[in-house]
């Protein structure tokens, strides 16, 4: 590699550094996600009903919370389940403040965590490679973005990529149990990793998933009296699907924010049971052609495509927000390894869609407040394919993995 190469790599690096620490700083003065699942897992600690949030201000006003950072239902709904509420107990025991700085201190350990997974499972020895998937991976604006809000995103990702390294190595059980932490903070984030250990069939990982899975569930109802947050759970979960902050129709304003399929699809049709059935038709067809063109053995970087292929797919039919693009990390290493082995079609590709995901979609909401852009603010080009850019590069992506696992039918992958 050129001097010149090196220089721009290394300036890269530095310009993503900062990027991912304005995300960083900002989380100590924002964290609104966190918030949220801080004061349900605080109510369900002394025995409330998280998701019933009349006692949601005495409980902040006790953890000397900013009455100002109160989470607000309409922005932020209580929607995690309880095994998510245990799992962030240990949180919930400090006040607001120290708890909101510790989590940011766990979520960067979760971004090295991740980083370092990255490198045992794309096979990535060589400093260059490795330079190129750090400034790649800081330089997501979903990885900041969700530090930012304190997702449990990162942190998700983390245990998943966790389950993933530990399964590498032959640690069945241990990648098991991560696995199924895994699916206890995040259940819908963690799907890609369950269905890739379903289509390697390592039985003894799914064994353990599933008894950690249960002593985290029954350990989450031991708090709890009786069943009525069930239905204050599905409650919430009801209004953010019809106008709420997770509504994919036109009454959200906010639908800008969301990834999944439906999105997209909703700024052409507004039938919600065609869009449900479009997605469902969809996302069947692509994992009916992903379990035909799949050749998993249960080893990286040989696996790799399929993982990243079925981790895409996971984006369309269920819930997602910007930033759990920070999935995206697992393209990072495939895209080095296909040019580093001379398949610039393909990952010249991805790597140009990885791009998308690089600056923040907040800002065409920007760019909509100025009258210069009216016009262009208010055309079918802006609604219906530029401002659901995000959702509409997943579809491509998606796609691009599934000619890649094509073209590399009859061979090994690139690198493997």
């Amino acid at each position: 590699m050129s001097p010149r190469a090196k220089l721009v790599i290394a300036l890269l690096l530095v310009l993503s550094i900062i990027y991912f620490a304005i995300g960083s700083l900002c989380a100590l003065h924002d964290s609104r996600d966190f918030a949220s699942v801080y004061v349900s897992s605080r109510a369900w600690l002394k025995g409330f009903d998280p998701y019933d949030q009349s006692a949601f201000p005495t409980l902040w006003s006790e953890a000397r919370g900013s009455p100002a950072q109160l989470p607000d239902p309409s922005q932020v709904p209580p929607l995690y389940p309880l095994t998510t509420l245990l799992l962030i107990s240990p949180f919930a025991l400090f006040s607001w403040q120290v708890a909101k700085g510790t989590w940011l201190v766990v979520n960067l350990v979760a971004v090295a965590v991740t980083i370092g997974a990255l490198f045992a499972i794309g096979g990535m020895r060589d400093r260059t490679g490795q330079v190129i998937l750090v400034t790649g991976t800081l330089a997501l604006w979903a990885l900041q973005s969700a530090i930012w809000v304190g997702s449990p995103t990162i942190i998700t990702l983390a245990l998943g990529m966790g389950s993933i390294f530990l399964g590498r190595i032959r640690r069945d059980c241990w990648a098991g149990i991560t696995l199924g932490l895994c699916l206890c903070l995040k259940p819908h984030l963690a799907l890609p990793f369950l269905a890739y250990y379903l289509f390697v069939r390592r039985r003894a990982v799914l064994y353990a998933c599933l008894a950690a899975v249960c002593v985290i569930m029954l350990a989450a109802l031991i708090r709890t009296s009786d069943f009525s947050w069930l239905w204050g759970w599905l409650t919430n979960i009801r209004a953010a699907l019809n106008g709420g902050v997770n509504d994919p129709t036109g009454a959200n304003p906010l639908r800008w924010q969301l990834l999944n399929l439906s999105y997209p699809l909703h700024t052409f049709i507004s039938s919600r049971l065609a869009v449900t059935i479009l997605v469902f038709v969809f996302v069947a067809g692509q994992l009916a052609i992903f379990a035909k063109l799949q050749h998993f053995d249960g080893t990286f970087p040989h696996d790799l495509a399929g993982l990243c292929c079925l981790t895409t797919i996971s984006f369309f039919p269920v819930y997602h927000r910007l930033y759990d693009a920070a999935l995206l990390v697992l393209l990072i290493p495939l895209v080095v390894r296909l040019l580093s082995h001379g398949n610039n079609t393909f990952g010249r590709f991805l790597m140009y869609l990885l791009f998308m995901f690089v600056p923040s979609p907040a800002l065409l909401n920007w760019i909509e407040q100025y009258p210069y852009f009216e016009s262009l603010a208010g055309s079918w080009w802006w609604t219906h394919l530029i401002k659901p850019w995000q959702a509409w590069s997943l579809l491509v992506i998606s796609i691009v993995l599934l000619c890649l696992m094509y073209s590399e039918r009859d061979r090994p992958v690139a690198g493997s």
